[in-house]
């Protein structure tokens, strides 16, 4: 579990302490681009599954969000994104 924002973080961990997770889930902080990303890959490695739901919320945020997969995830591993639109879609 990681998000880019320390408040959303604290929630996290909070959820994580609430469900009794332990050692089961972490929850770092994960700033999108391909530098920070080998920085978290070194900590953490690469992953086999990455979900992402509704964490783009302007244009420019794509590409680093790209770089990031590409960084943290396994040859055939598995990217699931789901994004709602914040606007009026046509």
């Amino acid at each position: 579990l990681t998000d880019g924002d320390h408040m959303v973080l604290n929630n996290l961990r909070r959820n994580k302490e609430l469900n009794e997770l332990g050692s089961k889930a972490q929850c770092p902080q994960l700033i999108w681009g391909t530098s920070r990303a080998e920085v978290f890959e070194k900590e953490y490695g690469k992953q086999d599954v990455i979900l992402a739901t509704d964490c783009v919320y302007v244009t420019k945020s794509v590409r680093p969000l790209f770089e990031t997969i590409s960084q943290l995830l396994v040859p055939n591993g598995i990217f699931l994104f789901v994004n709602s639109c914040a606007s009026i879609c046509s």
